[in-house]
């Protein structure tokens, strides 16, 4: 069964906000456990500023002979956290982690999850990009222009760095997002070498490529279908490059604003849907065809194509109607069969919310296998 990026795109993260009473979340398979502390992390070592607009900076890579005293404890938390990968040392990952997640402090689900879902055993992250974020004390704005897109702190802490990382094994590409934040003096553990005067507040990582294609790439091969007049497979490469850069609220590259603007100019422009839904309502199956789908395959893009059912249908049925269904799809947009390998049918019961994928499953059937029902 494909997995939708419409429901999640392979990706964690943990975070905390409110700078009165911060919360701390850490997103785990599904799991959230939510630490609450009343000690007030927004103090910071630089003074509040009297206007409201955050500020973004873009820094060096790498430390230098140049680099400000005040910057020396950044590069030491960057050095170290990308030790902690390369070395797999969960230890030293959460010496990293800012006091305000106490609880995450003592949990080594959150690295070595992280590890394992991403396949970042041993991994020499490469250091891309290094910000530094200045909040205005007490304002709720948190986004600043960085670079070549967004960045969003998190609510309290004045003083913020963003860092990104990717890493390249496999057959995918990975990109790790860091928040770290500056260590308020009533925060600093008292006692053991964890003293650090900035820390983790936010990590994600996520899968940047499919099938070895960037969102970039995916919005170059949408272009030129769109130029091909196959506005489907325009849409499918625009919405996946547009799930990707939207997957991660916190770094929105700019990138994301073309992505979306490609993929509403090419679903409006795709003809017939009107008429694929009456031939799905007289077609005799009692479906009704709701809308198509971006479908991730594990190394290609396919078309899903999401069908409301009037009640519970035994799996044999549903089979059978979704092949029905599938070769009128071929029928109504004959360049499918050329674009993509088959369809992805998902029938959903009466009051399912079509957001995710359905609670029977989907069911993926090949233009091959649905072209020998006719012979």
């Amino acid at each position: 069964m494909a997995k939708q990026l419409c429901e999640d795109e392979h990706e964690q993260s943990f975070f905390f906000s409110d700078s009165r009473v911060s919360l701390a979340h850490l997103a785990l398979s599904g799991l959230t456990l939510t630490v609450a502390h009343t000690t007030a992390i927004a103090a910071s070592t630089s003074p509040p500023r009297p206007d409201s607009t955050p500020r973004c900076q873009g820094l060096s890579l790498s430390e230098s002979g140049a680099t400000p005293k005040e910057l020396k404890p950044l590069y030491e938390a960057v050095a170290d956290f990308e030790k902690a990968f390369a070395d797999n040392n969960n230890r030293l990952f959460r010496t990293l982690m800012h006091p305000a997640l106490s609880r995450e402090r003592q949990n080594p689900e959150v690295f070595d999850s992280t590890v394992q879902e991403f396949g970042l055993e041993k991994a020499k992250l490469q250091r891309n990009a290094l910000y530094s974020l200045d909040l205005p004390l007490g304002s709720e704005k948190t986004t600043a222009e960085c670079g070549k897109g967004e960045i969003r702190g998190v609510v309290g802490p004045t003083q913020q760095y963003a860092v990104v990382h990717t890493f390249t094994g496999g057959n995918e590409q990975i990109r790790v997002f860091t928040l770290f934040a500056q260590v308020p003096p009533q925060l600093m553990p008292k006692q053991g070498n964890d003293k650090r005067p900035i820390g983790i507040v936010y990590l994600q990582a996520q899968v940047w490529t499919h099938g070895k294609r960037s969102p970039e790439a995916l919005l170059v091969e949408s272009r030129k279908w769109s130029i091909l007049g196959e506005p489907i497979a325009a849409w499918i490469h625009a919405a996946a490059a547009e799930r990707i850069l939207l997957s991660n609220s916190y770094f929105v590259p700019t990138d994301a604003l073309a992505a979306q603007q490609l993929s509403r100019d090419s679903k409006a422009r795709i003809p017939s849907l009107d008429t694929l839904r009456s031939r799905v309502k007289s077609g005799g199956t009692g479906w009704d065809f709701i809308d198509l789908a971006v479908i991730f395959q594990a190394k290609s893009l396919e078309i899903g194509a999401k069908f409301r059912m009037k009640g519970e249908e035994p799996l044999n049925a549903q089979i059978e109607k979704c092949k029905t269904l599938g070769l009128t799809l071929a029928q109504e947009f004959p360049g499918l069969v050329k674009q993509f390998t088959g369809v992805e049918c998902m029938p959903y019961g009466p009051s399912e919310k079509t957001e995710e994928a359905p609670d029977a499953g989907t069911q993926f059937h090949t233009w091959k296998e649905l072209a020998s029902r006719t012979n």
